[in-house]
């Protein structure tokens, strides 16, 4: 018996070393890697549908850069895109001061400030998410949030006679709860489990497969740790016409016909504040005016309030400016209200503003906008971005003249 027993903890604790092993070996070779370029095909996972079909080119290189949603890399792209049956060219490419977009028929756009959030925005989830990320990781399959849990080796797999290691990233599961945090069980709502998967290759310890369990991708390596010049991470060259994109006209792609036309004239509204003072667009004619639309269950919008607020207290003199938060979409009463209260905010807030948004005609969340004297839309900005406050800033000034 006690033999027995000693036996089953040698292999239990060989089985845990092994695991160990097989994420510490994959996870420094890619450590290691200071360029990679590989091909990728991206299907939806069997049953799913929606996805689009993507095949592409990819190079990522290592390099001291901002981190824009490639890791600290610069990266090139070039591939199809197929949706609901029609497929188009795509290229993207990062030199680590421009980024450059081009897909369909359209001209390569260059922005000169790339952030994470502008990148996002423009390549949009499919697109965002192609590249493998523990190539270009600082620390390789970390989890992307802490919702997700640590990688795990979970078994091996045979794949055309080559033997690969399968390890996986599960999230807790996403289940609704009532008021003690227990998980709610019903006929209807089932727990919803995210996760990653990847098959390493038992031999290289490179990613080759990988699974969300909504689109596979399979991964062929071309070339490792070749030198890259910055020049080769650039889709520009003398035959190609480039569009260099401004602030406005980058929300404007971003958002396309979710915004407000800048020059447009904005539409009448009327409001009562968190304090119950009146305020409309006629009351407020002759004034500068920036309104924002948030919600409490808005992520973003959270993130945004405090350049807001900084916005506020710089012109808080300034009888021609004036700042304004309008929340929608709340379904508890008094949740922006207590939210701004609790931060001390001191902008003008107008509650239950749904009735205005749809005069906006917002259809996503924070949109916010700068209207001048005349009552023309002189900034439209959906999202957040690390440059609205700089740029708000400029706008606001070159009205007030």
């Amino acid at each position: 018996m006690k033999t027995t027993l000693l036996l089953i903890l040698i292999f239990c604790s060989s089985l845990v070393l092994g695991q160990e092993n097989i994420l510490q070996a994959s996870g420094k070779v890619c450590k290691n890697l200071s360029s990679i370029e590989y091909e990728i095909s991206q299907k939806p996972e069997k049953g799913k549908y929606g996805s689009p079909t993507i095949k592409a080119n990819i190079t990522q290189q290592k390099a001291d850069v901002k981190d824009i949603g490639f890791g600290k890399a610069l990266i090139k792209v070039t591939g199809t895109i197929e949706e609901k049956g029609v497929s188009e060219p795509f290229s993207f490419s990062y030199d680590g001061s421009q980024f450059l977009f081009q897909r369909g028929e359209s001209k390569v756009k260059r922005y000169t400030k790339p952030t994470r959030g502008i990148v996002m925005g423009l390549l949009q989830q499919y697109l965002f998410m192609l590249h493998i990320r523990p190539f270009s990781e600082e620390t390789p399959y970390k989890p992307l949030s802490n919702i997700f849990h640590k990688f795990q080796h979970v078994g091996e797999d045979v794949i055309n006679e080559r033997k690969y290691q399968i390890i996986k990233s599960v999230s807790g599961i996403l289940m609704p709860t009532n008021k003690n945090g227990k998980s709610l069980q019903t006929k209807n709502k089932k727990p919803i489990q995210a996760v990653h998967i990847f098959w390493i290759d038992s031999e290289s310890k490179l990613p080759i497969f990988y699974t969300d369990k909504f689109n596979h991708k399979t991964i062929s390596i071309k070339k490792l740790n070749k030198n890259y010049q910055k020049s080769y991470f650039t889709l520009i060259n003398k035959n190609i016409s480039v569009q260099k994109r401004s602030y406005q006209e980058t929300q404007q792609d971003i958002s396309g016909e979710n915004l407000l036309k800048v020059n447009s004239l904005a539409p009448k509204w009327s409001g009562v504040s968190q304090n119950g003072e009146k305020f409309s667009s006629d009351q407020l004619e002759g004034k500068i005016v920036l309104i924002d639309f948030w919600g409490t269950w808005c992520p973003p919008c959270i993130i945004a309030m405090p350049m807001i607020e900084r916005l506020e207290q710089l012109y808080k003199n300034n009888k021609d400016v004036v700042i304004i938060g309008v929340s929608a979409g709340e379904k508890k009463p008094q949740a922006a209200e207590n939210y701004f209260k609790n931060k001390g905010y001191s902008y003008i807030h107008i509650p239950s503003g749904d009735d205005i948004a749809a005069i906006f005609k917002i259809k996503s969340y924070p949109t916010m906008y700068v209207i001048d004297k005349s009552g023309i839309i002189v900034q439209s900005t959906s999202g957040f971005d690390s440059n609205d406050f700089e740029q708000s800033k400029i706008v606001i000034n070159k009205h007030m003249k």
